[in-house]
């Protein structure tokens, strides 16, 4: 009877990892992450390549925005200043209003071009405060790594020790574990990496932000419109600095772990 308790237990405890790096998926209902320890070390590369992405995209966009900024009063023949006037209300946050001399298709061509600039305007200046977000996740992450490495161990033992596991079940736990310590290294290494790139995004940003602002001023846009831009150039001194102290504390607390273990 205390031998079939002892195996319920084990069941009971490790029944959800018999498909260890199987079937699981990120997220749920209440938002939590039911992948395996492998999984998540597997994916964190991906993970983190798409999100540096993300951030970098707008910075990397400016110079086709600029572009297009330029080519639209002709594309909609209206003036510099009309089209100035129309970005300062969308920046603004007023709704669309359609210049009188311009026909049907150019201005739905119009509408759509301001949707897509303000939300571009958004991204661009959400970029320093996302990559600091972005080097402060790589931080926990470098030092959260071995813990989730012991963690793909301790769930691969927990499945070849369930009597009611298959064989395949049990092969894979055991493979998965044997390649944890390399997937370990190549997710170190990616979150290296992003720490490294994510250090130079905040001043990067400035420069873009700049060069966009100057671009809505060749285009009229009035000085309440551009407020809001200017704070944000100024408020990314500020995330030069929180980024490189964010990099430098995860870096350091990285060593404190691996010399504590």
């Amino acid at each position: 009877m205390r031998r079939i308790l002892m195996l319920m237990a084990v069941l009971l405890s490790s029944g959800a990892l018999v498909a260890c790096g199987g079937s699981q998926k990120k997220g749920g209902g209440s938002g939590s992450d039911d992948r395996s320890a492998y999984d998540k070390l597997q994916m964190l590369p991906d993970e983190l390549d798409a999100e540096l992405a993300s951030v970098t995209k707008p910075i990397d966009d400016v110079d086709t925005m600029i572009e297009q900024m330029a080519a639209m009063p002709e594309k909609a023949k209206m003036s510099k200043e009309d089209f100035g006037a129309l970005i300062a209300d969308t920046l603004q946050g007023k709704p669309f209003k359609a210049p009188a001399n311009v026909d049907a298709k150019a201005a739905a061509e119009l509408e759509t071009f301001l949707t897509n600039l303000k939300g571009f305007k958004e991204s661009l200046f959400s970029a320093p405060e996302n990559a600091g977000a972005l080097a402060k996740k790589a931080g926990e992450t470098l030092v959260k790594l071995p813990a989730l490495t012991t963690q793909v161990a301790t769930e691969a033992a927990a499945v070849k020790a369930n009597p009611f596991a298959s064989k395949e079940d049990k092969a894979k736990a055991a493979q998965q574990e044997a390649k944890a310590k390399d997937a370990e290294k190549k997710a170190q290494a990616k979150v290296q990496e992003v720490q490294q790139k994510v250090g130079g995004l905040p001043a990067r940003a400035t420069t873009a932000i700049g060069k966009f602002t100057a671009a809505l001023g060749n285009l009229g846009v009035t000085e309440a419109a551009l407020g809001a831009v200017n704070d944000k150039a100024n408020e990314t001194k500020q995330a030069v600095e929180d980024v490189k102290k964010t990099a430098e504390d995860s870096v350091k607390g990285a060593a404190d772990t691996a010399t504590q273990q």
